[in-house]
């Protein structure tokens, strides 16, 4: 559910099931064994993988971009606002008042 959610999102989420399994636990001990049994942990950590897997690969693209753009950056010439601007500009009128 929390896929395309922000790591402190998460985080909350992850802390109130714990919370919710642990206070069932307190009141309710053979419910709270039946929520903890093998394949709800694997499923849980199952979902912690992905969204492990989906940060590397959004760090992976936002490094790969970040590469990108300095690359195109150092391959551009050097050419200020002014000059590029006077060099497309067309020429009106004389030099009466320089």
């Amino acid at each position: 559910l929390f896929l395309f959610s922000s790591d402190q999102k998460k985080v909350v989420a992850v802390a109130a099931l714990t919370a919710t399994v642990i206070a069932i636990g307190a009141f309710a001990s053979t419910f709270a064994s039946q929520l903890l049994n093998t394949s709800s942990v694997i499923g849980g950590l199952l979902v912690l993988v992905l969204w492990g897997t989906r940060e590397i690969i959004q760090w992976l693209n936002k490094r790969q971009t970040v590469k990108d753009t300095v690359k195109e950056a150092m391959e551009k010439p050097l050419e200020s606002p002014r000059m590029q601007a006077s060099a497309t500009e067309e020429v009106i009128g004389g030099n009466e008042n320089v």
